[in-house]
């Protein structure tokens, strides 16, 4: 998965030495602790981060979305705009770009 990743990166004009693979690690702390470490968490479409994002937001690490129809692609929508960050949610993929970028 790694390789394809890279691959995927190195295609669209990432470094692909920008991107990190961390192994398991078997404590929360030690796992939160390390999410800080980022400066923007991106999440999945259509289907969105779920528990990983209140890790996320546990590591003070601001989370950008793109909100689906679906109940999969609307959990992190609903949980952003619980904690009062609806700025964090895109409606479409080309909105989600433009936010990352200027993030």
């Amino acid at each position: 998965a790694s390789r394809n990743l890279q691959r995927e990166a190195a295609i669209r004009g990432v470094d692909p030495q920008r991107l990190v693979f961390a192994p398991r690690l078997p404590e929360s702390a030690a796992h939160l602790a390390r999410l800080q470490l980022a400066d923007l968490f991106l999440d999945t479409f259509p289907y969105t981060a779920h528990a990983t994002a209140s890790d996320v937001f546990w590591a003070g690490v601001p989370l950008l979305t793109c909100r689906g129809e679906s109940y999969a692609a609307r959990v992190s929508a609903s949980l952003l705009a619980t904690i009062g960050c609806p700025e964090l949610i895109t409606s479409d993929l080309a909105q989600y770009e433009t936010r990352a970028l200027r993030l």
